[in-house]
């Protein structure tokens, strides 16, 4: 039997799982995996599996993983949804920005914060 490293096997149970129909089937299904992976003795490997699966499972659910950074969390409000999709929203605080947000969904980055305008002024002035 062929090996599958811990992505494939994050991937392949967040489609297993969608897959299923209620709850209580899901729930039973997780624990036979997860008592397949402490009896393989392969504890070390789940954070791979997981962040594996939770990828895959964004994507059948139609969900968008947005970061989000700003200098003060009051100042802050964002939607759940953009367009379809539903938002995954991560905020964290870092007042060294000054000012404005840093976005991150996937790769793109968009940083208009106050510090990283002073950072490119900094570099023209050199």
């Amino acid at each position: 039997m062929a090996k599958i490293s811990s992505k494939q096997l994050g991937t392949a149970l967040a489609r297993k799982i969608s897959s299923l129909k209620g709850e209580s089937e899901k729930k039973a299904y997780l624990q036979k995996v997860a008592e397949l992976i402490a009896k393989e003795g392969k504890i070390s490997k789940l954070s791979t599996v997981i962040k594996s699966f939770e990828k895959e499972w964004n994507t059948l659910e139609g969900v968008i993983d947005v970061k989000i950074t700003v200098a003060s969390k009051e100042d802050a409000k964002f939607s759940k949804e953009i367009g379809d999709k539903k938002v995954n929203l991560k905020v964290k605080e870092d007042p060294s920005l000054i000012a404005g947000a840093q976005i991150v969904v996937g790769d793109y980055i968009s940083d208009n914060t106050v510090k990283a305008r002073i950072g490119q002024l900094k570099a023209l002035a050199k």
